[in-house]
């Protein structure tokens, strides 16, 4: 038997493995710097598998292409395993370092100065004797930098359009903004909108590598003799690194210098949040330690502010005393503005819950009444400015994100819905600050009426219990012989062409039989499903209405999808049923659904 076409055969494997590990480590770090250029999101692990499928990929490419260069050198004069790994190295990084060229050429990659990302920070003038008008001023302000392919806008990047922050300079009204400089490629476009108004779009020219010199303000935009074609709107704008302040706010004697590096969207907010961290000086002279705040927040009457430092995350009260900062701290508590107000007033409760601080910017609405509030694990006194720390029960850990329900009269304790882990239903808990004692109380779910956690608050808790005083502190017990409460659903509305909902807890398939005969009996027919599906549809009134039954937890569900979505005839539609729920003919089917066998 020939053994040189046996080693060849054995070069030429260790050939194709070693090309393979050269061919994973290139995909590798192409897919890891693809990340980084493409600005691919990590979420779930996005990020990860792309890296990692690429790189093997690569690896697996460098096996093949290895293993046939290795054999179409073995069959040329004079082979030799360095030959043949040179050759595929050398195929592997040309094919590598093309594929990285192209990737990198067509990405989006951010230019930057001294390290540094950049912003276009900008000023829109109106036309001469106009004003934004007053709705302008409430509503979201968006300034978008497309990057154009040709006249077609192929990338944008959003930024907020500062319209509460419109003031007069001169002769003519002038607007703020700020956004992120995505993209070194193409000619850029600016482009703004407030509310649903899209207003003048304008070119902007900035180099595809700025410099310093662009950090400079430009003249005003497009020069007076090409106005017309704009509507007479004009802009000037100058770059901005991410470390330099987008501006400085004075609140009596702090000044705070808010710098931002990022803009987004969060859920229950139709305006930008922002990464922003914050520097605080109190008359000229800064606060040290707070060069770098995380939140800041206005506490009412003698001016003060509430801030976290970035470096420790405790809460600090800022105050001027004697012209100089006096700083006492709180604790640990985490932003701020997630404070809840310890309140028995509804319509309180109810204001806080609606709106909470916008991450990034100045709180001026969290602390906008004196009394006291729960940060975390903190209880604040604003009329103070001091703390107490609390511990949770750990058997009755706080329910989701509900704030807390109800403040005694001697403010000595409050209320929180929480979860009895040991019966596994909610219950209410009640902490007393001042000692630290707490204790819970069940809530019984067939008495205690609620179609959602939402329902419950002050108004709620003092249907069901009522405060006594005793020599410890007010004690919360729950009133005897108390009326139970309607049963009633819950409206989720939606913007017309959305998904609308009605949603009863709890309930089974008897109580999905009775809200369709409901409907049946108010003029509808059933088109389609049967009483064993989740879902049967009704046309009523000349909509098609869902009605679906769900488990664990238990609900019937009404729905208009979204192309039937009509808020005005759900809303019409819930105070229908509700009223036939009020008539207590149907209390019997809200319960819970026995367990499967």
């Amino acid at each position: 038997m020939d053994e040189a076409p046996a080693v060849s055969w054995i070069l030429s494997l260790v050939v194709s493995l070693l090309s393979g590990v050269l061919g994973l480590v290139v995909a590798g770090v192409i897919a890891e710097e693809s990340v980084r250029w493409y600005r691919i999101s990590s979420f779930e692990g996005g990020s990860g598998y792309f890296v990692v499928f690429n790189a093997l990929f690569g690896g697996v490419a460098g096996l093949v292409l290895g293993l046939v260069i290795a054999r179409l050198v073995a069959a040329r004069p004079r082979p030799g395993f360095i030959k043949a790994f040179g050759a595929a190295a050398v195929v592997i990084l040309a094919v590598g370092g093309a594929t990285a060229g192209i990737a990198r050429v067509l990405a989006d990659v951010p230019p930057e100065i001294n390290g540094e990302q950049l912003f276009v920070n900008l000023e829109l003038q109106w036309p001469d004797g106009q004003a934004p008008d007053d709705a302008m001023k409430t509503q979201l302000g968006v300034v978008t930098l497309g990057a154009l392919s040709g006249s077609r806008v192929r990338a944008t990047e959003e930024g907020p359009l500062f319209t509460d922050r419109a003031t007069r300079i001169g002769d003519h009204w002038v607007m703020p903004g700020d956004v992120r400089v995505f993209t070194g490629r193409g000619s850029r476009l600016l482009m703004f909108r407030i509310g649903e108004a899209d207003l003048p779009a304008f070119a902007l020219p900035l180099d595809s590598s700025p410099d310093t010199s662009d950090r400079e303000w430009s003249e005003w935009l497009p020069h007076a003799r090409n106005a017309e074609i704009d509507k007479g709107f004009r802009y000037r704008y100058r770059v901005r690194l991410a470390s330099e302040p987008l501006r400085t706010e004075q609140i009596g004697p702090f000044a705070v210098a808010i710098t931002t590096d990022e803009y987004f969207h969060v859920g229950g907010s139709d305006f930008f949040a922002a990464q922003s961290t914050f520097a605080i000086s109190v008359n000229g002279a800064p606060v040290p330690g707070l060069e770098r705040a995380t939140a800041v927040s206005l506490l009412q009457g003698e001016p003060a502010l509430l801030v976290t430092a970035e470096h420790d995350g405790i809460c600090r009260v800022v105050q001027s005393v004697g012209g100089r900062a006096q700083v006492d701290d709180l604790g640990p508590c985490g932003q701020p503005g997630d404070a809840s107000p310890l309140t028995s007033d509804q319509a309180r409760f109810d204001e806080a819950r609606r709106s909470s601080a916008l991450r990034g910017w100045i709180d001026t609405t969290t602390f906008n009444q004196p009394g006291l509030y729960q940060i975390n694990q903190l209880i604040f006194d604003t009329r103070t400015r001091r703390a107490s720390t609390f511990t949770w029960p750990s058997e009755f850990p706080p329910h989701g994100g509900v704030p807390p329900l109800a403040l005694s009269p001697d403010e000595r304790s409050f209320v929180r819905l929480a979860t009895d882990r040991q019966a596994d239903a909610l219950a209410l808990t009640v902490i007393n600050h001042v000692t630290g004692q707490g204790y819970p109380l069940p809530v019984d779910r067939a008495r205690m009426r609620y179609s959602d956690t939402k329902e419950i608050g002050p108004t709620w808790v003092a249907h069901h219990f009522a405060w006594q005083a005793s020599p410890g502190g007010d004690r919360l017990v729950e009133r005897a012989g108390f009326t139970p409460l309607a049963n009633h659903g819950w409206l989720e509305l939606a913007k017309k062409g959305e998904f609308q909902s009605y949603t009863l807890r709890p309930g089974a398939r008897p109580l999905r039989s009775a809200i369709v005969q409901l409907l049946i009996d108010a003029g509808g027919r059933l088109v389609s499903g049967a009483p064993t599906d989740y879902e049967q549809v009704v046309h009523i009134d000349g909509h098609d209405v869902g009605v679906g039954v769900g488990e664990m937890p238990s609900y019937v569900m009404v729905t208009m999808d979204a192309e039937e979505g009509d808020p005005v005839f759900m809303a019409a539609l819930a105070r229908r049923l509700d009223a036939s729920l009020a008539s207590g003919q149907f209390d019997a089917l809200f319960v819970e659904p026995p367990p499967a066998p």
